[in-house]
């Protein structure tokens, strides 16, 4: 019997050489070394340099290791923000990191849209004057929808005295973002990379680092585990400062190279032509439509659809046929389908797909 394909929005479809690095790192011992031996700072240093490739990240951001995206934004809004922070809300996700804020004890303001919806506009009005940080997110998880990067740049020529978070959860490294024009970027590995879940990875900028700095007090608990000097400390010896998933790291590295050896650029493409294929299967079918109205904010990489019936029974049929999607984020469960569109989904997987989903009424 042939494997399950995996069209969830994560943990998704796994990278299709994730078993020949596994058995090499087992081969290796790279589950056993030292998380302060030269080893592992080589695997450390390669995988950091092989995500600055891929991601053209600027030569003076720093890269930090965590263990997922939610800690990532648990980070930037303890490490940077004293007092007031902004967010764009159109879904749970970015609703996520607006509430983490007001959580852990900022004064949070959100501009908000309704779910599935994407901003025209950048709404200037609720900023406060004082705030520190800006959070978006480029593509919302739960909807499918995008923030563009004309708007992200947008923000940055609006405000370039205030940082900008950027989650790129369900984007990296599929859709293009230009990390010179944010202070933090951060992704975990689960989706557009193809690895088992257990790793988050920050680009952060200088000016990142100078204001978490600026507002530290030694020897003061700061309200997370990770600060971003001890992150910064210890990687500027190519290290973290715990013993950090040594396994996932090295398993990255692995496959930003593979991606760098395909082309990113033909990557991309392939993400858009994929897309295209999904497209058309929801137009031409009777029981289905597109959740976000206007094509300029639907995600390539995260296709969210609207279904007349119970999405269950399509859920089902589809897995019956060994095609697993994703289920309607929240409220939406049983309303919507969601289908992932990473690079470890090829082409002919995405004809399967397109092919079963057209045959079911």
């Amino acid at each position: 019997m042939s494997r399950p394909i995996y069209f969830t929005p994560g943990p998704g479809q796994l990278n299709p050489s994730i078993s020949e690095y596994i058995h090499d790192a087992l081969d290796i011992g790279i589950a056993s070394i030292s998380h302060r031996s030269q080893a592992y700072m080589d695997i450390h240093f390669a995988t950091t340099q092989a995500l600055r490739e891929l991601l053209t990240v600027p030569a003076d951001y720093h890269i930090f290791f965590g263990g997922s995206a939610t800690e990532m934004m648990e980070r930037i809004l303890q490490n940077t923000a004293k007092l007031r922070t902004f967010h764009l809300v159109n879904g749970a996700f970015s609703r996520k990191f607006f509430h983490m804020a007001q959580a852990v004890g900022k004064t949070a303001i959100a501009g908000k849209v309704p779910d599935g919806e994407g901003f025209h506009q950048f709404p200037h009005e609720h900023v406060h004057p004082d705030t520190e940080l800006i959070c978006l997110t480029h593509c919302e998880t739960s909807t499918g929808v995008m923030t563009g990067g004309d708007l992200i740049q947008a923000v940055r020529q609006r405000y370039p005295e205030k940082l900008l978070a950027v989650d790129m959860v369900s984007s990296s490294p599929m859709i293009l973002l230009n990390i010179s024009a944010v202070d933090y970027a951060f992704f975990s590995v689960q989706k557009g990379f193809g690895l088992p879940a257990g790793l988050g990875v920050a680009m952060v900028s200088q000016r990142c680092l100078d204001r978490s700095l600026e507002l530290s007090v030694p020897g003061k608990y700061s309200g997370g585990y990770h600060s971003f000097s001890s992150w910064y400390e210890f990687g500027k010896k190519s290290q973290t400062p715990e013993t950090p998933n040594v396994l996932a790291i090295y398993l990255l590295g692995r496959v930003c190279k593979a991606l760098l050896s395909t082309g990113i650029a033909s990557i991309r493409d392939e993400i858009l032509q994929k897309a295209e294929l999904i497209n058309e299967v929801i137009q031409s079918h009777p029981g289905l439509s597109f959740s976000i109205r206007e094509p300029k904010f639907r995600s390539p990489s995260m296709v969210v659809i609207n279904t007349v019936n119970d999405s269950g029974l399509m859920i089902s049929r589809l897995s019956e046929q060994g095609v697993i999607v994703g289920k309607g984020y929240g409220k939406q469960h049983s309303a919507q389908i969601r289908i992932a569109n990473f690079p470890a989904h090829d082409i002919k997987s995405v004809m399967k797909l397109c092919r079963l989903i057209s045959q079911i009424p």
